[in-house]
């Protein structure tokens, strides 16, 4: 697809086309992720994009949608410079 075909499709179905191609190439899916959003962390698993767009993370009790913040795998070093 162009461009202008991809921006015209997201225009006039939002995200919830493009669901299905996001998932296929979705590599944080069943991974253990850390969430942080202003003065929340929460830790979960990647469960896949929401119709919406937003990332659905799943702790054990609550499916959370995140929509902003910084995901990072859980586990991994983080690096401040």
């Amino acid at each position: 697809e162009s461009f202008a075909t991809t921006t015209g499709r997201y225009e006039a179905e939002g995200f919830a086309a493009f669901t299905a191609d996001w998932s296929a190439l979705d590599w944080l899916r069943g991974r253990r992720v850390v969430v942080e959003q202003q003065d929340e962390r929460r830790e979960g698993i990647a469960a896949g994009v929401a119709e919406t767009g937003a990332l659905i993370v799943e702790d054990g009790e609550v499916e959370h949608h995140v929509v902003s913040g910084t995901v990072r795998l859980a586990g991994a070093v983080e690096v401040v410079a």
